[in-house]
């Protein structure tokens, strides 16, 4: 059995290379069908997303109400880098959820900022 670890290892190693997302993730899940452990399928991307990490590479999956736009992007790759000095690439995954109803959030390796007005009014009790 190959550990998640080194799974991780080498989906990120082919992601830097510049190999197709959807087919190393395809990849990536037809080998966790195959070998049962589809259970473990949020912990190995979990350990892609640190590996990516640890490559300069900072995956980023911003949840907002609608698509971003060229400008909330960029402020949010800066956030990132000043985050994350030794970061030389972000790329963004984007997620539309109408139920955030405005405002993002913003999830990578071992962070996660939420500014959504969901969030916002859930603390307020509304």
């Amino acid at each position: 059995m190959i550990s998640r670890r080194k799974l991780a290892e080498h989906a990120a190693e082919r992601l830097v290379k510049g190999d197709s997302t959807a087919s190393v993730l395809n990849e990536l899940a037809a080998y966790l069908l195959d070998a049962r452990r589809t259970g473990e399928a949020e912990l190995v991307i979990r350990a892609v997303e640190d590996s990516l990490l640890s490559r300069g590479v900072a995956l980023a999956t911003v949840t907002s109400a609608r698509s971003l736009t060229a400008d909330a992007k960029d402020a949010v790759e800066q956030l990132i880098r000043r985050e994350y000095s030794d970061v030389k690439s972000v790329l963004l995954r984007e997620i539309i959820d109408p139920s955030v109803l405005a405002g993002m959030k913003v999830s990578l390796a071992g962070a996660q900022l939420d500014v959504t007005a969901k969030t916002k009014l859930e603390k307020l009790g509304v």
